[in-house]
């Protein structure tokens, strides 16, 4: 298996890294050699052929100090991690509790789980491998004067951040340029998400917002590009990435004149040649 030639501006990794068993849950001997030696580190393995990986644990509970060390330092120089945030800060009620009523009580986050958040990350940011926060949002988060107010509390919070912002419901689509203009003006960009649409699914442009460009890919499975899955359905499987080239052609020719893009493929769950064809 070859290392793609990146430009060290285009960042390109997957979501997650540690997908255990063989497929098509786990990356065992389609990525991951079938057979491990001791000294076998699955992040050291990754890092030497990706410039980036979307953390996903970070979602459920902010790491402990001693794990964003190991993180940077298992990783090269030039690594850097994309941090999905901490689902207090975009989410009204924790995973797994009940949401039986319509209106979701919101669990409003603090300074000082900011301050928190940020302890916990310190060792990446300390080490230049802190690449960009992702703020994901729930499809039920709807585009009201309550929830914007929200989404500009928390990227306010993070000043001097790179940010990158999901928004899913299609609600968001129809203020658009006003959201832009706030993202932006918030020193974080809206991701785009390339994903099969449903009526309640964000409408976008294929095109940067603010100096980054985030690119998330959610899988398209069938012969017509359009995927199976359901909303709300967090994982997709690829199973020819050759289907995300036209999105590869347009996000490199809509960031010709930007000074940073990302490219997150979202829950690879099988990995062939075809990946690095594809890159």
């Amino acid at each position: 298996m070859t290392k793609p030639d990146l430009n060290r501006e285009v960042r390109i990794g997957t979501s997650g890294y540690s997908y255990p068993g063989p497929p098509p849950k786990g990356w065992s001997g389609v990525f991951y050699p079938a057979t491990k030696g001791r000294k076998f580190d699955q992040l050291e393995f990754y890092s030497s052929l990706f410039n980036t990986v979307e953390v996903n644990t970070t979602f459920y509970r902010p790491p402990a100090l001693s794990m964003a060390d190991l993180w940077a330092r298992k990783t090269p120089p030039d690594f850097e991690f994309a941090i999905k945030a901490w689902q207090k800060f975009t989410h009204p009620l924790r995973l797994g509790q009940e949401a039986g009523q319509r209106e979701q009580k919101w669990d409003k986050p603090t300074q000082a789980d900011v301050d928190l958040f940020k302890r916990s990350i310190g060792a990446l940011a300390d080490s230049s491998k802190l690449g960009i926060l992702l703020f994901q949002y729930p499809a039920s988060f709807h585009c009201t004067k309550e929830n914007v107010e929200r989404l500009h509390w928390t990227l306010s919070a993070f000043e001097g951040y790179a940010k990158a912002v999901e928004l899913r419901h299609w609600s968001w689509s129809e203020k658009s340029t006003e959201i832009k203009t706030l993202v932006d003006s918030l020193g974080a960009t809206w991701a785009v998400i390339d994903e099969p649409k449903f009526a309640s699914s964000v409408r976008q442009e294929f095109e940067p917002v603010g100096k980054i460009f985030y690119l998330r890919l959610h899988g398209r499975n069938n012969e017509s590009g359009g995927g199976t899955a359901r909303p709300g359905k967090d994982t997709i499987i690829f199973t020819d990435l050759t289907r995300s080239g036209s999105s590869v052609i347009r996000f490199s020719d809509s960031c010709k004149h930007r000074r940073r893009r990302r490219l997150t493929s979202f829950s690879i769950t099988m990995l062939e040649d075809k990946l690095w064809r594809t890159l």
